[in-house]
């Protein structure tokens, strides 16, 4: 197993279980795993996946169809799953055992969860922590994309679209649709981002007039993810000089 050599995104002003969560996961926090084994003992209440997949139903509600490794964390330990998913729709991870069978973590018992590419753990593909806002009763997985003094989080959240009556076929179609929202993470406070737009992020940040000027240098509108990703890798690196 390679040394984990990646930046990792973290989060820190949130409960789990009303306890906090640390949430450094820095590379000298997450430390190496050469030696680190799954083990099944590590996550109880693991249950048989009734349907990994729904035929009935069209898309995916998973983050990434693949089954990847995964660093899993809980409130006490982390342990190295092999292969793992994450279900957006239904708020669980999925994670095959040693004999193959596919199960589902216990709700509510992985704090955060780290991916990897395939088996290749100097490779991140993303990171997600559990928890839950303050003008929200439910947890969800959300996903740091960027860290700072101020870090942008994306929700994904999984439904299901039921289409109009097909005459044709003799029933309605079913497909899963996948919405995105995004929240600054701004001196320890996360404001939901309605629009993604100059004004909203600005609204949030209120940078001085020199960040126009980078704006207009980089024609970056701030209407993407990426270009909200690029400002405030500017806008943090102003904050430490």
């Amino acid at each position: 197993m390679k040394l984990l050599f990646v930046i990792f995104f973290s989060v820190s002003m949130f409960n789990f279980c009303e306890a906090q969560l640390d949430m450094d996961l820095s590379p000298s926090a997450a430390g190496s795993y050469a030696s680190l084994r799954f083990d099944e003992l590590k996550l109880p209440g693991g249950k048989p996946a009734e349907k990994v997949e729904n035929a009935d139903i069209d898309g995916s509600p998973f983050w990434l169809d693949k089954w990847n490794s995964a660093m899993i964390y809980t409130s006490t330990y982390r342990v190295l799953v092999p292969k793992a998913k994450l279900n957006l729709y239904t708020n669980d991870v999925y994670y095959i055992n040693k004999d193959g069978e596919t199960l589902v973590a216990q709700k509510g018992q992985i704090k955060r969860i780290i991916f990897f590419r395939g088996d290749d753990t100097s490779y991140s593909l993303g990171s997600f922590i559990y928890m839950k806002t303050p003008d929200d009763d439910n947890f969800h997985f959300y996903q740091p994309l960027i860290n700072g003094k101020a870090g942008l989080i994306k929700l994904s959240t999984v439904s299901v679209n039921k289409s109009a009556y097909n005459p044709l076929s003799g029933k309605s179609d079913f497909n899963f649709i996948t919405k995105s929202a995004y929240y600054l993470n701004y001196n320890g406070n996360m404001q939901l981002l309605k629009i993604l737009n100059k004004e909203s992020v600005f609204a949030v940040l209120k940078p001085g007039t020199a960040a126009d000027d980078w704006l207009a240098k980089n024609k970056n509108k701030l209407r993407t993810e990426t270009d909200i990703i690029q400002f405030l890798y500017y806008f943090n690196n102003l904050a430490k000089e």
